[in-house]
This record gives structure tokens, sequence and C-alpha cells, in this order.
């Protein structure tokens, strides 16, 4: 993803999950050789309970991005577009 899409989706993830305090929000570029995204991944390192792991993966899916669930963080990218047979 563009880092703007990136900014964009974490002020959305911001208004909607306003009781998530993250130890850490990262903004990582992909290697070009990344099998999982294309772009900037976001990493939000925090423990989060249900309704906001919900919460996100909503507004991830509003913004066309996945989110790979990783213990005690989450990554939010850009799929890459899978080869049509």
């Amino acid at each position: 993803m563009k880092r703007d899409e990136a900014v964009a989706c974490l002020k959305d993830i911001n208004n909607c999950c306003r009781q998530m305090s993250p130890d850490a929000i990262t903004l990582i570029n992909s290697p070009a050789n990344d099998p999982l995204s294309i772009g900037y991944q976001v990493h939000i390192q925090t423990i989060l309970d249900n309704e906001t792991k919900t919460q996100i993966q909503t507004i991830t899916k509003e913004h066309h991005l996945a989110v790979k669930e990783e213990p005690h963080k989450f990554v939010i990218y850009q799929p890459k577009p899978q080869p049509t047979i």
C-alpha cells in the first residue's frame, strides 16, 4: 500500500478504536521480493480484545487491505494479486 493509504487506514482505526493503546506502531516498506504484500505494511504491537480485532478487520476490508495476526502484533498490508491459472 502507499504511505498515504497506510496513514488513512491508521486514522480510521484510531477514530474507531479509541480504547486501543498500542505499544508501538511501525510503518515498514516491504522488500520487492516479499511474497505477502505490496508497498508499506503497518505493524501494530499490542494485545487486543476480540471486539477491537473485529473492528480493525472491518476497517482494513473497507480499505481493501489484509491483516496477518501474530502474537501481540497485527500486520496490515496490501496483498499481492494472486496469479490466475
